[in-house]
C-alpha cells in the first residue's frame, strides 16, 4: 500500500478526538474509492478493517452517511457492510436493498433475526434468492410478502408461491401482486381467479 493511504489509516485507527476521527474517516473514504481496482486482497482487508473499527465508534448519523456512500459500491468493505445491515434501519436500509456484496448468509440472518422493515428491505433487492425468498416468506409480515411478490427479480420456488397464495386468501392486499407475477404457476393462478372474482 502506498505510504500515504497506509499513513490515514493508521492516524484514523488512532485517533481519538470525535471530530478527528470523523474527518479522517472522510477523507479514509475517499481513498477507498480512488484506490478501487487499484488495492491488493491485503489492502482491502486492512481497509475493512479499520473502518469497522472505527464505524463501532461512531454516531448513527456517520454510520448512515457510510451506509449510503458504499451502499452501490461494488467493492465496498464487507466486514463493514454486514456490520452496517444489522444496526437501525435508517442505517441499514440502503445497505440491505442496494449492497452487492451481502451473501445469501448474511440476507437469511438477517429475516430471521431483525425487523420487518429490513425484512421488506431484502424483499426489494434487485436479485433475490430462492432460498432468501423463501425465509421472507415464513418470517416476513404480509407487507414483506407483497413487496418480494412484486419484485420481478425475486425467484420463488412453488412451495413458497403456494403459501403466498394460501395468505392471498386471507389478505386482498396481497392479491393484485400474486395473480400479476409472471411466474406464477397456472394452478394457483386459476386458484387465485376464484378468490379475486369473490
Amino acid at each position: 500500500m502506498t505510504q500515504p493511504r497506509f499513513a490515514k489509516l493508521i492516524d484514523l485507527a488512532q485517533a481519538r478526538d470525535s471530530n478527528q476521527r470523523r474527518e479522517l474517516l472522510r477523507e479514509v473514504t475517499d481513498l477507498f474509492f480512488e484506490s478501487s481496482g487499484a488495492r491488493n486482497t491485503r489492502e482491502s482487508a486492512l481497509f475493512d478493517e479499520v473502518l469497522q473499527l472505527v464505524a463501532a465508534e461512531m454516531q448513527d448519523g456517520v454510520l448512515a452517511e457510510l451506509a449510503e456512500v458504499f451502499a452501490d459500491a461494488p467493492d465496498a468493505p464487507i466486514g463493514l457492510m454486514r456490520d452496517l445491515s444489522n444496526h437501525a434501519f435508517e442505517i441499514a436500509g440502503p445497505v440491505l436493498e442496494r449492497s452487492t456484496v451481502l451473501d445469501d448468509q448474511t440476507l437469511l440472518q438477517i429475516v430471521n433475526y431483525q425487523s420487518q422493515q429490513h425484512i421488506r428491505a431484502v424483499a426489494n433487492r434487485p436479485i433475490v434468492s430462492e432460498a432468501v425468498s423463501e425465509a421472507i416468506v415464513r418470517f416476513g409480515d404480509d407487507h414483506a410478502l407483497d413487496t418480494l411478490i412484486r419484485n420481478d427479480g425475486a425467484q420463488i420456488s412453488r412451495t413458497s408461491m403456494e403459501a403466498a397464495v394460501d395468505r392471498a386468501r386471507r389478505n386482498e392486499m396481497l392479491h393484485e401482486g400474486v395473480v400479476r407475477r409472471r411466474d406464477i404457476p397456472l394452478d394457483l393462478l386459476n386458484e387465485m381467479y376464484f378468490i379475486v372474482e369473490s
